[in-house]
């Protein structure tokens, strides 16, 4: 058996930090949808270039074909093709002209006539449509084809970013209304979540307080959860009523991280330095290791006070660890609970013999012995 300085425990002037609700305020939403005037307006802008281009496309068409009409009067078959293609330019130029002036789409003679052809031969309105286009295509010739592929991609590409626009301010709009929609604190937040996952294990733990001659002994026993897996308590206002005026600090018989209970039940007034630094916290640090490599601890920890004291003098604990294998070693350690020169200011304590303050003392927990 080892008499050493270290107690472990917990800050207990450790305040919990609360997340700001939800004051139901929303951020100024970007990228909305524009309204429908001004959907309408871009729309006729672009008609109305189109029909520009289409204008001038057709006058070009007209005029060549014309040249090569005369060109070739010898032969009746080019004259005639050139005709066409004259032909179609006019066309295309009155329909690009209408169009610039109304700002709407406007199909010239030649596909109108097309698609009202395959209509009466029994085609769907879609099948006609393209049967519309093909034609006009093939009668402007192959300069035609590119221009009304062109003029089409345009306008399908057009309508096809009108289309994502509408559909991703429509689906942040509705991203909004939902939150909009959510209550207050329902919106948890991922530390939250967590904590929901994990074991509440505080029930296995006992405790129990008794006298036994002239020492009042508080005593904690149970076999220690998974650091991180479970629920970890701790109470604020209970740690301030046993450290509050003391110069102490509320120190944990069983650590919280082994889902241990927080209440006085769990507390004693520890030496301060001992509870954050010494060696019962390095004990801890320890059955934690141990207890992440699948070993079971069942712990027994027992503070002494002497009577007339409101402090224990000593802290008595005794464990014993079973091994995945099934094999189980038992320990036990004793741990002094000495004065500080705080707590003894605080409690009106005279020094020590020697004046000095008390120092912790470096334990080697596997070998049982005090480190020199």
């Amino acid at each position: 058996m080892s008499s050493i300085s270290g107690i472990r425990g917990s800050d207990p002037w450790f305040r919990e930090i609360e997340t700001p609700q939800n004051e139901g305020k929303t951020a100024p939403a970007l990228n909305q949808p524009a309204a429908n005037g001004s959907k309408q307006e871009d729309s006729s802008v672009l008609n109305r270039v189109l029909g520009g281009v289409q204008a001038l496309w057709g006058a070009g068409q007209a005029f060549g074909g014309a040249v090569f009409g005369v060109a070739t009067s010898e032969t009746v078959v080019a004259a005639l093709a050139g005709g066409a293609v004259a032909a179609h330019g006019v066309d295309d130029f009155q329909a690009g002209v209408r169009q610039m002036w109304t700002g709407k789409p406007v199909e010239n003679v030649t596909q109108t006539l097309a698609t009202a052809a395959a209509t009466k031969m029994g085609a769907s309105p879609g099948a006609a449509a393209a049967v519309g286009v093909v034609v006009d295509m093939a009668a402007g010739g192959p300069s035609g084809g590119l221009k009304k592929a062109g003029e089409k991609a345009v306008v399908k590409a057009s309508e096809e970013f009108e289309k994502a626009a509408t559909a991703g301010a429509n689906a942040e709009k509705t991203s909004e209304e939902l939150a909009q929609k959510t209550p207050a604190g329902a919106d948890k937040s991922a530390e939250a979540a967590a904590t929901e996952r994990k074991v509440d294990v505080s029930g296995n733990y006992t405790f129990r307080e008794y006298k036994d001659g002239p020492y009042t002994y508080k005593e904690a026993k149970g076999q220690l959860g998974m650091p991180g897996e479970v629920v970890e308590h701790r109470s604020q206002g209970a740690q301030r009523a046993v450290s509050k005026g003391t110069g102490d600090d509320a120190g944990h018989l069983i650590d919280n991280r082994f889902g241990a209970p927080g209440g006085g039940e769990n507390l004693s007034p520890q030496n301060w330095k001992a509870n954050r630094h010494g060696t019962y916290k390095d004990l801890g640090d320890k059955w934690a290791a141990k207890r992440k490599r699948g070993i079971e601890i069942d712990v027994q920890v027992t503070d002494v006070t002497r009577a007339g004291e409101d402090r224990p003098f000593l802290r008595e604990v005794q464990w014993t660890e079973t091994a995945p294998d099934g094999s189980a070693t038992t320990y036990k350690l004793d741990f002094a609970n000495t004065q500080t020169e705080k707590s003894r200011l605080m409690r009106g304590v005279p020094e020590t013999a020697n004046g000095g303050e008390s120092t912790l003392i470096p334990v080697d927990f596997e070998k049982r012995q005090r480190i020199r």
